[in-house]
Protein backbone atom coordinates (compact mmCIF):
# COMPACT_ATOMS: atom_id res chain seq x y z
CA UNK A 1 0.00 0.00 0.00
CA UNK A 2 1.06 3.20 -0.75
CA UNK A 3 -0.35 6.54 0.57
CA UNK A 4 -0.42 10.00 -0.44
CA UNK A 5 -0.56 12.86 2.49
CA UNK A 6 -2.29 16.48 1.68
CA UNK A 7 -1.89 18.82 4.56
CA UNK A 8 -4.49 21.78 3.73
CA UNK A 9 -5.70 24.90 5.30
CA UNK A 10 -8.77 26.70 3.70
CA UNK A 11 -10.26 29.71 4.83
CA UNK A 12 -12.35 28.60 7.60
CA UNK A 13 -15.58 30.71 6.38
CA UNK A 14 -15.87 28.45 3.01
CA UNK A 15 -15.38 24.90 4.39
CA UNK A 16 -19.22 23.96 4.43
CA UNK A 17 -18.98 24.93 0.59
CA UNK A 18 -15.61 23.44 -0.26
CA UNK A 19 -16.92 19.44 1.83
CA UNK A 20 -20.23 20.29 -0.58
CA UNK A 21 -18.23 20.55 -3.28
CA UNK A 22 -15.86 17.68 -1.91
CA UNK A 23 -19.18 15.36 -2.25
CA UNK A 24 -19.77 16.13 -6.31
CA UNK A 25 -16.73 14.66 -6.82
CA UNK A 26 -16.69 11.40 -4.82
CA UNK A 27 -17.65 9.57 -7.63
CA UNK A 28 -15.02 10.45 -9.97
CA UNK A 29 -12.51 10.00 -6.69
CA UNK A 30 -13.83 6.65 -7.11
CA UNK A 31 -13.00 5.75 -9.98
CA UNK A 32 -9.59 6.46 -9.43
CA UNK A 33 -7.70 3.00 -10.65
CA UNK A 34 -5.88 1.67 -7.35
CA UNK A 35 -7.13 3.71 -5.00
CA UNK A 36 -8.21 2.04 -2.13
CA UNK A 37 -9.02 4.49 0.56
CA UNK A 38 -9.80 8.70 0.73
CA UNK A 39 -10.99 10.03 3.69
CA UNK A 40 -10.52 13.83 5.20
CA UNK A 41 -10.08 15.56 8.24
CA UNK A 42 -11.05 19.33 9.55
CA UNK A 43 -10.25 21.49 11.88
CA UNK A 44 -13.86 23.94 11.61
CA UNK A 45 -12.11 27.10 13.91
CA UNK A 46 -8.70 26.97 11.83
CA UNK A 47 -9.73 25.56 8.57
CA UNK A 48 -6.50 23.10 8.55
CA UNK A 49 -7.06 19.48 7.19
CA UNK A 50 -5.80 16.21 5.86
CA UNK A 51 -6.85 14.64 3.01
CA UNK A 52 -5.46 10.97 2.74
CA UNK A 53 -5.30 8.67 -0.41
CA UNK A 54 -4.51 4.61 0.13
CA UNK A 55 -3.43 3.25 -2.95
CA UNK A 56 -3.09 -0.70 -3.77
CA UNK A 57 1.24 0.09 -4.72
CA UNK A 58 3.02 3.09 -5.89
CA UNK A 59 2.86 2.61 -9.21
CA UNK A 60 -1.08 3.37 -8.86
CA UNK A 61 -0.36 6.09 -6.54
CA UNK A 62 1.97 7.06 -9.53
CA UNK A 63 -0.47 6.58 -12.53
CA UNK A 64 -3.05 8.45 -10.34
CA UNK A 65 -0.65 11.90 -9.93
CA UNK A 66 -2.11 14.10 -12.52
CA UNK A 67 -5.94 13.14 -11.54
CA UNK A 68 -5.07 14.04 -8.19
CA UNK A 69 -3.20 17.25 -8.75
CA UNK A 70 -6.16 18.36 -11.13
CA UNK A 71 -8.70 17.41 -8.71
CA UNK A 72 -6.72 19.80 -5.70
CA UNK A 73 -6.23 22.57 -8.05
CA UNK A 74 -10.01 22.47 -8.97
CA UNK A 75 -10.58 23.51 -5.17
CA UNK A 76 -7.86 26.15 -5.35
CA UNK A 77 -10.34 29.42 -4.61
CA UNK A 78 -10.29 27.39 -1.25
CA UNK A 79 -7.13 27.32 -0.06
CA UNK A 80 -5.33 29.87 2.13
CA UNK A 81 -1.88 28.33 1.52
CA UNK A 82 -0.84 25.87 -0.86
CA UNK A 83 -1.05 21.95 0.15
CA UNK A 84 1.71 20.34 1.30
CA UNK A 85 1.47 16.81 -0.89
CA UNK A 86 3.52 14.48 0.92
CA UNK A 87 3.84 10.62 -0.50
CA UNK A 88 5.02 7.31 1.55
CA UNK A 89 4.92 3.69 2.03
CA UNK A 90 1.99 2.26 4.43
CA UNK A 91 3.47 0.39 7.18
CA UNK A 92 0.81 -1.14 9.33
CA UNK A 93 -3.39 -0.70 8.61
CA UNK A 94 -5.66 -1.86 11.01
CA UNK A 95 -9.40 -2.13 10.41
CA UNK A 96 -12.21 -3.36 11.88
CA UNK A 97 -14.97 -3.22 9.51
Amino acid sequence: MYARITNLTVYPERLDEMLGRMEEVQDQVAQIPGLQYWFTTSNRETGEGVGIAIYDSKESADAAASTAQELLASFGEYFLKPPEVIEQGVDGFVTNA
